[in-house]
């Protein structure tokens, strides 16, 4: 009878065991934070005169204008933080997130007297750094531009020329922007939302 009894609890234990996971508690999923913004998308048309369009701000550190000679056409400008896809990554002199890229792909025809300039937004600690613009073409990155520094009512920004050779693009090509520095950046990093610098002549 003891025999009879231990097998009927052992099969009371074992079907209760196997009777599926209804009851068993679930951790809930971790709540991820979506961080810091890397990238940015806009879409620009340039005009029959020299203008501005946005750029996305980046990381609470980057944002203001990019500066577009006369051209025409439509294309889609992507600011990030990580190089682009293919693209070799520029030297970075100083401590992350000083460097950043900016993409324009032709949505169709897409041209510009001259490569475009930048009306660069940046902390006030970068003020004291030599900012550079470069263009990459020919698999490397070339015609480097110094930026120079303006301020206005307390706030900071970098200005980088409108320059260069025309740009022309059929659709689906792009043209690649990068910015470095070759200073220590001072720490802490005062972050801001700085005026734009004044249009380059």
């Amino acid at each position: 009878m003891n025999l009879l009894r231990c097998a009927a609890l052992c099969a009371l234990v074992l079907s209760v065991a196997c009777s599926g996971s209804s009851n068993t508690p679930v951790a809930p999923a971790p709540i991820i934070s979506s961080g810091p913004l890397t990238s940015g998308t806009e879409s620009i048309t340039p005009s029959v005169s020299a203008t501005t369009a946005p750029l996305p701000n980046i990381d609470g550190i980057y944002g203001g204008q990019i500066v577009l000679p006369p051209g025409s056409g439509t294309a889609t400008l992507t600011f990030l933080l990580n190089p682009p896809p293919g693209i070799t990554a520029l030297t970075e002199y100083t401590p992350t997130p000083q460097i950043a890229y900016i993409t324009l792909t032709a949505q169709s025809a897409f041209t510009l007297a001259a490569s475009p300039g930048l009306n660069l937004t940046v902390p006030n600690a970068y003020m004291g750094i030599d900012m550079w613009l470069n263009y990459y073409g020919s698999a490397a990155w070339s015609s480097r531009q110094l930026g120079w520094p303006s301020t206005t009512s307390g706030v900071s920004a970098m200005c980088f020329a409108a320059q260069g050779g025309p740009v022309s693009l059929q659709s689906g090509q792009s043209l690649y922007l990068g910015i470095n520095g070759d200073n220590v950046i001072p720490t802490p990093i005062a972050t801001g939302t700085p005026a734009p610098c004044p249009q380059p002549a």
